[in-house]
């Protein structure tokens, strides 16, 4: 089975997919980064990177979705503009709503054998090891990953057939 994990943006958007079989450890699968040039308006960046996305959903095809929960610090423009991220993702999925899942960076940290306040670094580490990457991913890859092995490692959110 294929789970996706995405860690959200409005001009970077992480996509990690791993498959998961009962009895093996998650396999990694893909890692990449979605981007629209920053000069282009919100809106526009949202259109960009909805489009690739549905490449990408129509490429791995998962049957599970995690995505990172907006984290709405001081700067509430900020939390506004990955709301909308999200919403850009929960819009193309072609993931059940039912095999759709939220999850805080903090959860899904812990989830990985990380604390809820890794750096970035840390998370990237972390990702390589699991997965024997070659080479680092990139961050906001990493992340994705994070949350799609956090999911994968769920037995009670993830029917592993």
């Amino acid at each position: 089975m294929i789970v996706m994990g995405i860690d959200a943006g409005t001009v970077r958007l992480g996509v990690g997919v791993v498959e998961v079989e009962r009895g093996r450890p998650p396999r990694f699968v893909a890692a990449e980064v979605i981007t629209a040039p920053a000069r282009l308006s919100r809106t526009h960046r949202l259109i960009e990177i909805a489009r690739d996305l549905r490449e990408a959903f129509e490429e791995y095809r998962p049957a599970v979705l995690g995505v990172e929960q907006a984290f709405i610090g001081p700067r509430p423009a900020a939390g506004l503009a990955l709301g909308e991220a999200r919403g850009v993702v929960f819009a193309v999925a072609t993931v059940p709503p039912g095999s759709i899942f939220s999850i805080e960076s903090a959860r899904w940290k812990h989830e990985i054998g990380l604390r809820g306040n890794a750096e970035k670094a840390t998370v990237i580490s972390r990702i390589r090891s699991v997965f024997d990457l070659a080479e680092y991913p990139d961050e906001d890859a990493a992340d994705a990953l994070g949350v799609a092995l956090a999911l994968a490692s769920r037995a009670d959110l993830v029917d592993v057939r």
